[in-house]
Parts: C-alpha cells; sequence; structure tokens
C-alpha cells in the first residue's frame, strides 16, 4: 500500500513532541524517571465537543481523563462508519476505525468512564431500539392484513433493527450483524480479556484473528451460511471498531507468556493502548452538565446521519472522499519519514510492528477530528472535504502521545519487575549526560549491584527504544567499551507518574 522509505543510517528521531508536552527536568532524587513515566493525554487538542465532554466528565467521576477518551475516539469512529474516508495518496485510503485498549486494576472508575464515553451512541441505540419496535408492530399488521388477503403478493419484509455496537458477540454473530449494517459496528467490552482470550473457541476454521484483522483493516467480508435457504453475506469494507479495558496481570499472560500469538499475528500492534497511573478515589459532587451531556449525544445523532454515496446502478456504497490541504500533506510526508527513521533504529520487531500501524492511525485520527469538527461546527467554503494542517497536528500530538505509552507498556508487560531499577538506571544516565556503562551504573547500584543484571535492564530499554547501545571511538589499540546512551525524551508531562512496578519475568 505504501512505501518504504529507507532513511540514512544515522538520522534523528521523529521531532513531533511539541514544547507544551515535553518533560520538565526533574531532580536527581526524583524516583520517576523521565522515559517511563506517564504523561496525561493531550485533551486539549481534541475537536469539540469532544474535548469539553471527556474533561469534565473525568473531572466528574474521578478518573484519568484518557479512560474516557479512548472508548470515546473508538465510539466516534463507529458512527462515522463507512460515511467518509481519508485518501493519504492514490490507492492508499484510511476508514475510521480505531482499536482502543485501557490497561488499569479494578476499582480505577472503568465502568463509569465506559459509560460516559458510550453517552451518544448508547443514546442513539435506544432510538433505533424504540424504532424497532415499532416497526414489528407495523410489521405484524402488515402481515395479517397479508393472510387475510389471501396471500396473494409476496410476504412484507421484517424489519431490520439499526445496530450500532455489540457486546458479548461471537464472530458469526458480527458478521451477521454487519450484513444488516454495512455502515459498520463498535465492539464494545468492559473486560476485553474474553475477547482476546476466546478466538476460535466457536470457529471450526480457526480463522477467527484473521477475520478481525481485516476488520480492522476494512476489508472485505464473506460468510457463506451453513442454512442452504439464507444467502451468503457479502460486504465489501466490514468496520469494527473495538474498545474495552483489561487488567495488566491478564494482558501480560495474553500478549507476553508462552507463544504471544497476539503479537504474532497482528493483533496487539493494532491497539492504541493507554495504562495510566492508579488514582486515589475521592468523593466529588461534581458532575457533567446535562447540557453538554446533550451536545455529546446530539455529536453523534449528527455522525450518525453522514452517508456515503450509492452508486445508482449496483446501490454499491461510495464513501466521501476527504484529501489533505496543501500544508497538511508537507506536514503528513514529514511525518511519515520521520516515523520512518524511527523504526529504522528500533531492536525490537515489536515496537516495529506497532510504529507501522501508526502511520494509518495518524491519518485516521485526521480523519474522525475532521468529521467531528464539521459535524459540530461546519467550515465555510469548499473545505469541508480538506483536512488542515491544524487538524492533523492534532492527530499527529495524540499519535505522539500515543506512542509514549507503547513504550512504557511493551516495556513493562516484557520486564515485569524492573521498572523500579530502570527508573534508577536512567536517572543515573541523566545526571551523566544520559550515557553510562553497566559496571558503572553498577558501583553506583543504579540498576542494581551486578553488571550483568544491569545489562539486561540496559538491554531492555534498547528492545523498547528508550535507549540505544553506543560505541565511542578509542585510542589506537584501546579496548571498546559499550556504553549505554539514553534516546531523546518521549512526550512527558510535568505531572508524569512512573511506571507501574510488577514482579519479573523473562522477555
Amino acid at each position: 500500500m505504501n512505501t518504504i522509505i529507507e532513511p540514512p543510517t544515522n538520522a534523528q528521531p521523529g521531532p513531533f513532541v511539541l514544547e507544551a508536552i515535553m518533560p520538565e527536568e526533574t531532580d536527581d532524587e526524583s524516583p520517576a524517571s523521565p522515559l517511563l513515566e506517564y504523561a496525561p493525554p493531550p485533551i486539549h487538542r481534541l475537536p469539540e465537543p469532544l474535548a469539553e465532554y471527556v474533561a469534565r466528565s473525568a473531572e466528574a467521576i474521578g478518573c484519568d481523563p484518557c479512560l474516557v477518551a479512548m472508548p470515546a475516539l473508538a465510539a466516534c469512529a463507529a458512527a462515522i462508519g463507512d460515511s467518509h474516508v481519508i485518501e493519504v495518496k492514490a490507492g492508499w485510503i484510511e476508514f475510521a476505525i480505531f482499536w482502543t485498549l485501557i490497561i488499569a486494576p479494578s476499582g480505577q472508575l472503568k465502568s463509569p468512564a465506559m459509560r460516559a464515553a458510550m453517552l451518544g451512541l448508547e443514546a442513539a441505540q435506544s432510538k433505533a431500539f424504540d424504532e424497532y419496535r415499532r416497526a414489528e408492530a407495523r410489521h405484524k399488521e402488515e402481515v395479517a392484513k397479508w393472510k387475510s388477503e389471501g396471500m396473494k403478493t409476496a410476504e412484507p419484509a421484517p424489519p431490520q433493527l439499526k445496530t450500532y455496537y455489540v457486546g458479548d458477540a461471537t464472530i458469526q454473530a458480527v458478521c451477521k450483524r454487519l450484513g444488516c449494517n454495512p455502515r459498520g459496528l463498535l465492539q464494545k467490552r468492559d473486560e476485553l480479556s474474553g475477547w482476546l482470550g476466546g478466538f476460535d473457541q466457536f470457529s471450526k476454521n480457526g480463522n477467527e484473528a484473521a477475520q478481525w484483522l481485516e476488520f480492522h483493516s476494512g476489508g472485505a467480508v464473506k460468510v457463506d451460511r451453513s442454512n442452504a435457504d439464507e444467502p451468503p453475506i457479502y460486504i465489501p469494507h466490514g468496520l469494527v471498531s473495538v474498545t474495552g479495558t483489561i487488567q495488566e496481570p491478564v494482558l501480560r499472560k495474553l500478549l507476553s507468556d508462552g507463544d504471544a500469538k497476539h503479537f504474532d499475528n497482528g493483533l496487539a500492534p493494532r491497539f492504541l493502548m493507554a495504562m495510566p497511573p492508579e488514582i486515589e478515589r475521592q468523593w466529588s459532587e461534581q458532575v457533567t452538565s446535562p447540557e453538554l451531556a446533550e451536545q455529546y449525544a446530539n455529536l453523534f445523532q449528527a455522525l450518525l446521519v453522514l452517508a456515503p454515496q450509492l452508486e445508482a446502478e449496483t446501490g454499491r456504497r461510495v464513501p466521501v472522499k476527504l484529501t489533505w490541504s496543501p500544508k497538511a500533506k508537507a506536514r503528513w510526508i514529514e511525518f511519515y519519514n520521520a516515523n520512518a527513521r524511527e523504526m529504522r533504529g528500533f531492536k525490537s520487531d515489536r515496537l516495529r510492528s506497532a510504529w507501522s500501524k501508526l502511520e494509518a492511525q495518524a491519518a485516521r485520527l485526521a480523519l474522525v477530528f475532521h468529521v467531528i469538527r464539521e459535524a459540530h461546527l461546519p467550515s465555510p467554503g469548499d473545505n469541508t472535504n480538506t483536512i488542515s494542517d491544524d487538524t492533523l497536528d492534532a492527530a499527529l500530538t495524540w499519535i505522539e502521545w500515543l506512542k509514549n505509552e507503547t513504550r512504557r507498556i511493551y516495556y513493562t508487560l516484557m520486564h515485569k519487575g524492573d521498572a523500579r531499577q530502570a527508573d534508577k538506571l536512567i536517572n543515573f544516565a541523566r545526571r551523566n549526560g544520559g550515557i553510562t556503562t553497566a559496571a558503572a551504573a553498577a558501583r553506583a547500584g543504579a540498576g542494581g549491584r551486578d553488571v550483568t543484571a544491569v545489562e539486561k535492564i540496559m538491554a531492555g530499554l534498547v528492545a523498547a527504544g528508550l535507549a540505544e547501545w553506543h560505541a565511542p571511538e578509542q585510542p589506537k589499540g584501546g579496548r571498546p567499551t559499550r556504553q549505554f546512551k539514553l534516546n531523546s525524551k518521549p512526550t512527558g508531562s510535568e505531572n508524569a507518574m512512573s511506571c507501574r512496578e510488577t514482579d519479573k519475568i523473562t522477555a
């Protein structure tokens, strides 16, 4: 779909980190390292009314704003469905599809946050159910009349329920719903462990993961029915967004233990993940205002009425195509090349895979941000279908935040008990200009007292893209000493919190 760009080997990582969200310098005694810190998400770069609703809802619930923002983005993507696409370049289009995952322990108010995020889609689904019940009653009357008149014409067709999201559903059920709702769906699960761990449980072919990968790419869906009287289902573009939460030990078991099949099959890198720190729960009388909640619900009504064009002869659904403004296109090329340079420097295949998916994720974020803005406050003139550089900048700010979360999460999952020692090691390296050796760190107790153990932590940080090995020039005849060199600081915040510490496992 796109050409891999081979950058020069001495290229630096991408520059897309705004000063406003860079971490401030910490004191030497700070226990948290800037490379493993959690930075609150850039909520202010979400389009309105989403930004205000997420911020106020999180304050009222008393949770980290990402617990509302991540499922809200997936819900918005599902509401947009196949109505619009972004043409990144000729032959490369992206649909509005997000898979978002929040990693948090029990008691962190995940369910209230999910309910807040789903408020708009839930209101639309409730309205659709009411309409369906009324249509069912009319259909019964039509069938009764048809029978009383001797059944001389075709039997009245039953109504179809508009479905915007599914919960605990098999792959067969999802495909069936897509057959009636070609716009697309959201797979919503408060706890995603059952979904991730249940693939192929009811499938004889063992190809559920492959089908979900097609859903993420917006690929074609064809389902042959077991009942010969039922026609097969064919949807040119099967769009299914996914959102949910999971606990860290469960995710580690699914992604890190055994054969790590969800890394190998490509599911894990397609998730946009966040792992906020635990927050102490405190009572608050604060609530989200009814006016803001209504505005959020109205946003979904506006998104759900957007429709693709229909070909007159075939009835085929043709999404409205969005394109870049000239400034946005130049910005996109910068980002794409910088992201390729970052990928080239990774030693970890898992990070390379995640970064390769972020190109499409950035385009999808820009698409969703643009459509939300247009639904809320339409642009004047001919700008309705043109994505601006400001919208792309907002999307790239989120991509940088998501990159930092990916680094933190992958490191935590792979190196279960090393987080605190890694914090000490990174701070020690920072005090020494960003470079140290395993022996020097061990002497200082930074990362442990054993050189081999320190080197293992260093190797994990290098694999996570947080540092690199550096071999300085030596005098002629001198013995080279491998040094540990920190990479540039990723997205951070003055309110950053250290990575969650857990017990040690083998990567």
